[in-house]
């Protein structure tokens, strides 16, 4: 959770809404919407960019290597799900593992109280039904990554 929020404090720095959910397992995943403008290469090689931002606020936190074994004790970081073809779990999706997890959306404010394996079948239904929809929004939110860049130049790295 703390690469979480230093991820969401690089977007916030750059004026960028982001948004998280679990993942149905262990992790988190974040999402930035942005206008339907680029292309999977190129919003790989601005995540790509977000990453190494993010390693050298973080150094020897971060991994992008997909070897399990070489990424012990690291988040994982992988920018490289920006491609056509690949696939993640959809929010108040079950995983088919024990105890079928739920991938949830969330408020950033949440994060730090829960734990991603909490959200499951059993548990989903009652937490939601008295909850607003933390990802209402997200359709309707069209960022443009080139927009929002100009202003890097004061970006602190």
């Amino acid at each position: 959770m703390e690469i979480a929020y230093s991820l969401r404090d690089i977007f916030d720095e750059l004026n960028f809404k982001s948004y998280v959910k679990t993942s149905g397992k262990t992790g988190l995943h974040i999402f930035l919407p942005i206008i339907n403008l680029y292309t999977f290469k190129q919003v790989r090689d601005f995540a790509k960019i977000i990453s190494q931002i993010l390693n050298k606020r973080n150094p020897g936190k971060i991994t992008t290597e997909w070897k399990t074994t070489v990424r012990k004790g690291k988040v994982f970081f992988d920018y490289n799900q920006n491609a056509i073809g690949k696939t993640l779990t959809s929010i108040f999706s079950a995983r088919p593992i024990e105890n079928a997890p739920i991938s949830v959306p969330l408020q950033w404010e949440e994060l730090a109280d829960i734990v991603p394996t909490d959200f499951t079948i059993m548990t989903v239904p009652g937490i939601y039904k008295r909850k607003i929809n933390p990802w209402k929004d997200i359709l309707s939110c069209k960022q443009n990554p080139e927009e929002i860049l100009k202003g890097i130049s004061d970006f602190k790295v």
